[in-house]
């Protein structure tokens, strides 16, 4: 699932996996305290809630962003990654891993997960989920901060799968998968 080779630390491409980023859009918008002026006018907000840090996965198009390519980086898509215990009932989490294999069948309640599997370097030690339900996008300034988090890259195959299943999830129609033999 991983590569263990030939990682590409000096880049980020779409799969990689970034440890302890601040997730942000998570926020409660009913804790967000306003700050406004005598006519009522909002000037400012706060949040009192400590920021949520969790690993996250990277959902842009390695060309999309690739440092050189400074025209077309204007953004970084990330998704978080969950506890795989948290997407759903203990009975059906083994029908949740094998929705990563993408068939005319697969159900659609899986469609916005991306089954991962354990690995030393991540803090959910049963695997997880890539939650494509809940991206986020960070400025292109923040390329060099997120190369510093990168700690696992997926191997291609399996970037190439998690992509099949993003493009699913959004689009939500019956697709049908040609092989070629």
């Amino acid at each position: 699932m991983y590569l263990e080779e030939n990682i590409e630390f000096n880049s980020l491409r779409q799969g990689d996996i970034l440890s302890s980023v601040h997730l942000l859009g998570v926020i409660n918008l009913n804790g967000i305290q306003y700050l406004t002026s005598a006519a009522g006018e909002k000037k400012g907000w706060t949040i009192p809630n400590a920021p949520i840090y969790a690993d996250v996965i990277v959902l842009s198009h390695s060309c999309e962003i690739a440092s050189e390519n400074d025209i077309k980086l204007t953004s970084i898509i990330l998704a978080p990654i969950r506890d795989i215990h948290t997407a759903t009932a203990p009975e059906k989490i083994d029908d949740l891993k094998r929705s990563n294999f993408i068939t005319s069948s697969t159900e659609a309640s899986y469609l916005k997960y991306f089954y991962i599997e354990p690995h030393d370097k991540l803090q959910f030690k049963d695997g997880a989920i890539v939650d494509f339900s809940k991206p986020f996008s960070v400025r292109k300034n923040c390329y060099d901060f997120l190369l510093r988090k990168k700690i696992l890259q997926l191997a291609p195959e399996i970037a190439e799968k998690m992509v099949l299943k993003l493009a699913l999830y959004f689009h939500r129609k019956n697709i049908f998968l040609v092989s070629s033999n």
